[in-house]
């Protein structure tokens, strides 16, 4: 059965690959949890009950005697999105005439923001404009290394808004045809990787040799494309060279 919910982890799946969302909507089963991916999610949930519990986001309107409120463990539903939140931060403007602000908190399980981390928290910000009609200009990502990162989730727009006008289309009707495959690091943790497994082995040989040094947008090759540059399974897509794999999708 398809799912029909669109979700930040769909949104993100999708970014990494969108043969992997195509077939986490058809309803495919994949292999069990790869082990980075499992001790990621246990790190993601002891950072969480960590630091709800010392949440107090730097906000200028606090000292102004303005009201500041953290709802743990939200969700939020509107038509067939769906976001679920480590907090979400309400600003109060009493008597000020001014709407409402919110802000998203996720808490994950890495040392340092990856990007994929920052298209979650994007996805997420949207469904929360969406549902509560009031804007949701940045969000906040809690890191294992007891740092926040604040980020300006519009900026991140011209990214995920293309995806989820794909994602709305598909939750109404698959298409007929698989999508692309991604090949990039995260196939290496993929719950769906055996099923690309033979093509990709394959298509990442021949990609590799067509790419151009200097071009790193994606290449297509018979229904497959090839992300460059290829990274490590223990290394970033960050500017730094701290080692941190990206974090997880679905």
């Amino acid at each position: 059965m398809v799912t029909k919910l669109i979700t930040p982890e769909l949104v993100t799946a999708y970014w990494f690959c969108p043969r992997k969302a195509f077939l986490f909507l058809r309803g495919d089963d994949g292999e069990p949890v790869h082990e980075y991916i499992s001790v990621i999610s246990q790190r993601a949930e002891r950072n969480r009950q960590a630091r709800l519990a010392t949440i107090n986001p730097s906000c200028p309107r606090v000292d102004r005697g303005e009201r500041t409120d953290v709802i743990a463990g939200a969700i939020v539903k509107v038509s067939n999105f769906e976001a679920r939140f480590d907090a979400l931060v309400r600003e109060n403007h009493d008597g000020s005439g001014a709407r409402k602000r919110v802000e998203p908190y996720l808490a994950v399980g890495t040392g340092v923001t990856t990007r994929d981390q920052r298209i979650r928290l994007a996805a997420a910000g949207q469904v929360i404009a969406k549902g509560l009609r009031c804007p949701v200009p940045t969000g906040v990502i809690l890191n294992t290394a007891g740092k926040r990162a604040r980020v300006k989730l519009a900026a991140l727009s011209s990214t995920i808004d293309p995806i989820i006008k794909i994602l709305e289309r598909w939750t109404d009707s698959l298409p007929s045809e698989l999508p692309p495959i991604v090949i990039n690091s995260h196939c290496q943790v993929c719950s769906y990787k055996q099923s690309c497994a033979p093509g990709r082995k394959r298509r990442q040989s021949k990609s590799a040799r067509s790419h151009d040094a200097q071009n790193h947008e994606p290449i297509a090759t018979e229904g497959y494309f090839h992300r460059q540059p290829i990274v490590l399974p223990l290394q970033t897509e960050e500017k730094s060279k701290k080692a941190d794999a990206p974090a997880i999708g679905i």
